[in-house]
């Protein structure tokens, strides 16, 4: 139970976010099998922030919108951000990108909507995509009759995205017992962003709204490699999250953050997220 005493399986988003002064390591995978990379970071402000999604299309009954970014013009899955599609990203990072991780929860109305979160890279962090891997040639049907529709392929249903009051709740995460979806940008357009797909199982045409909360964490990128692998290890406090959802994806990474990289391998992973 969290410690705003809802209870759910999915905990808010406030439950879990840093804070001032906190100690951060974010681990994402790189192009190498069972080889990852770890930033550490000290928190030196968090401020809230939240964004409402509102321009969404409707979507008839059974219907699906396929992966796109929230647009300030609408949804789209155009890559061209900021210059074609849905014009900038508004969750992206827009200044002092060098300087900045963010943490988000989604809450999706209304109800009986099914979401699916994809990383920049186009890799499922929840959800089912299609392609070759078999396990995920089983992704987005037309037929929402068929076994092989988002509704059943693991994806989140809306209610489990919001609490009671509405606030976003970690449903969307990668790892939802511990953080948000967390971003960061290597460009002031926006660079790395969070892609979301929806299927509407609520038996009637509806319009879906999206309700972004979570933290801006201003950050010092620390770059001393032993100091990096001591807070790693739990040597020195920290928390530890995950970035993208470890599918061998490298993000765009801000500039002064090159090299700042530690590469850790699986059995240390595991015992940081453990």
């Amino acid at each position: 139970m969290s410690s705003n005493n809802y209870n759910s399986e999915f905990p808010s988003i406030y439950d879990v976010v840093s804070r001032k002064m906190d100690n951060l390591v974010v681990l994402y995978s790189d192009s190498t099998d069972h080889q990852y990379k770890a930033l550490a970071f000290q928190i030196n402000q968090a401020v809230r922030r939240s964004e409402y999604i509102s321009n969404l299309p409707s979507i008839s009954d059974g219907g699906y919108l396929d992966f796109g970014y929230f647009g300030e013009q609408g949804h789209s899955g155009d890559t061209n951000v900021g210059v074609g599609g849905a014009g900038n990203d508004k969750l992206r990072v827009a200044y002092r990108v060098d300087e900045v991780i963010e943490e988000w929860g989604l809450a999706v109305q209304p109800d009986d909507f099914m979401l699916g979160v994809a990383n920049p890279s186009g890799s499922n962090i929840i959800g089912v995509e299609s392609g070759n891997d078999p396990d995920r040639a089983r992704g987005w049907s037309a037929d929402p009759s068929q076994p092989n529709n988002v509704g059943v392929r693991g994806s989140v249903r809306s209610q489990w995205t919001r609490t009671p009051s509405g606030i976003p709740t970690t449903a969307a995460s990668t790892d939802p017992s511990t953080q948000g979806l967390i971003r960061w940008d290597s460009d002031p357009d926006g660079d790395n962003e969070l892609y979301t797909a929806y299927q509407n199982l609520s038996n009637t045409t509806q319009t879906p709204t999206v309700v972004a909360m979570g933290m801006r964490y201003h950050v010092v990128n620390v770059q001393d490699e032993q100091k990096v692998r001591r807070m790693l290890n739990g040597d020195i406090s920290r928390r530890v999250v995950q970035y993208g959802g470890f599918d061998n994806y490298s993000p765009n990474i801000p500039p002064s953050w090159k090299g700042n990289e530690v590469t850790v391998d699986e059995q240390q992973v595991r015992g940081a997220i453990q």
